[in-house]
């Protein structure tokens, strides 16, 4: 999985050509996103901890599994963080836009 150089080569008596690009390959399914949001509140202790648990289904193809952790200092920080994700610019042919 990710991506891997395809190369494609032709010969003849007479000219060969060839070209080389990058293949996205993606295991099979659907991809599923779970979150589990923890705040942190540090005003009354110094210290925090807390254990997650994580489960995968029993149905993920194997070696697609991907788990983010990501840690944002204030409450509007998950908002601000994904705004080039918001809005997706149409792509293709006009009648299918």
């Amino acid at each position: 999985m990710g991506m891997i150089p395809l190369t494609v080569t032709t010969r003849s008596a007479l000219a060969a050509d060839g070209v080389q690009r990058q293949l996205l390959v993606e295991p099979e399914g659907v991809p599923k996103q779970y979150s589990n949001l923890v705040l942190v509140d540090l005003k009354n202790q110094t210290t925090f901890s807390q254990v997650v648990d994580i489960f995968m289904p029993q149905t993920v193809v194997a070696g697609s599994q991907r788990i983010v952790v990501s840690a944002i200092g204030d409450l509007l920080g998950p908002t601000v963080n994904n705004l080039d994700k918001l809005l997706q610019m149409p792509t293709g042919c006009c009648e299918q836009t």
